[in-house]
């Protein structure tokens, strides 16, 4: 269940986002499943692109892991194992799929206007049961999800919310960041990684910021991600539904929380009721 109240900005500098679910690898999976199902999608996904596998994520709590569902052994084969990036016909939208994960990408623009989230959500959660459908069909199967993730990826240009490296610390307050610098030197990138733990165990928020140029423009920026994830906890959620909506809310209060009022103001905050 969201919370009543969920921050809101009408300029957001977000360019991404991102709602995924690991699933157990299913050993009947093979790389022509990938291109069938693309074909079923339709015909606004004109475009698909081979990219690497993304690794299975394993939640750790400290030194503790937590434990997923335990994986099926996979036997090896000359079938290359690959990720598919499909593409909609304005390019705004992704899918991805391989053996064992499916996620759904949004791509925009910094301070424009974006689809909010149950829009998002809508649209995973259709475009995935077509997968689950697609797999009981062909394989007889059905994907038993053990992780959501929800990813938000933010371009903050130079000339926006900063415009020196000295602003950056003032920019996001409770991180860690140096305010001064050794006498003789001056502050020129920055990069910088934060976990924290998803009370009482739900999942972990991993935080990160890093200075660098538009690869499209070539303007400077900062690029601030943020990325939660958790495991399907059975006792608490009937399926991963409620997982994705407590990533976006931990996302949506943390980006709030890790940055600064001026910003806030310049991104234009409101609360969504």
């Amino acid at each position: 269940m969201l919370s009543p109240s969920v921050p809101y900005f009408e300029r957001a500098p977000v360019v991404e986002r991102v709602l995924g679910v690991q699933f157990q690898p299913i050993a009947s999976f093979h790389s022509g499943l990938l291109g069938a199902f693309w074909k079923s999608l339709g015909d606004d996904w004109t475009a698909a692109n081979d990219a690497a596998p993304i690794a299975p994520h394993f939640i750790d709590f400290g030194n503790e892991r937590l434990s997923l569902i335990p994986r099926v052994s996979l036997t090896l084969t000359q079938m290359p194992v690959s990720r598919l990036q499909i593409l909609n016909r304005r390019g705004d939208r992704m899918i991805q799929i391989q053996n064992g994960r499916f996620h759904l990408n949004w791509k925009g623009a910094s301070g424009k206007d974006y689809p909010r989230y149950p829009e998002i959500r809508e649209e995973f959660d259709r475009y995935f049961q077509q997968l689950v459908d697609f797999l009981s069909c062909e394989l007889a199967v059905r994907p038993s999800v053990e992780l959501w993730e929800v990813t938000y990826l933010n371009h903050l240009p130079k000339a926006s919310v900063w415009s020196e490296p000295r602003d950056w610390a003032s920019l996001f307050p409770p991180l860690s960041q140096p305010s001064t610098v050794p006498h003789g030197l001056s502050l020129e990138t920055i990069a910088g990684s934060w976990q924290y733990e998803i009370c009482p165990r739900r999942g972990q928020l991993h935080v990160e910021i890093r200075h660098g140029m538009n690869e499209r423009g070539g303007e400077e920026l900062l690029v601030f991600s943020l990325t939660a994830r958790g495991p399907i906890n059975r006792e608490i959620d009937s399926d991963f539904g409620a997982g994705l909506d407590l990533g976006r809310l931990t996302i949506a209060n943390a980006f709030k929380d890790l940055t600064a009022k001026t910003a806030h103001h310049y991104w234009g905050l409101r609360d969504e009721t």
